[in-house]
């Protein structure tokens, strides 16, 4: 895989995103924190889709699209 680092990244900002919301829960923050937040997190999923969809596909795997 050829962005597998960037993935990473991504993937691991998702998971920092997704403690945040919970803490923004947890102290009762503000609706708009949330929205930046949910927001912020979409913009990662699309971003680790355009990287996925970019890679090549290999004859060995099993869910070929």
């Amino acid at each position: 895989m050829r962005n597998r680092e960037t993935i990473n990244r991504k993937l691991e900002q998702m998971e920092s995103n997704l403690t945040k919301m919970a803490f923004v829960l947890r102290r009762q923050g503000s609706r708009e924190d949330f929205e930046q937040l949910i927001d912020s997190t979409k913009d990662l999923v699309e971003q680790i889709k355009s990287y996925i969809s970019m890679e090549p596909i290999s004859p060995n795997e099993i869910n070929k699209v």
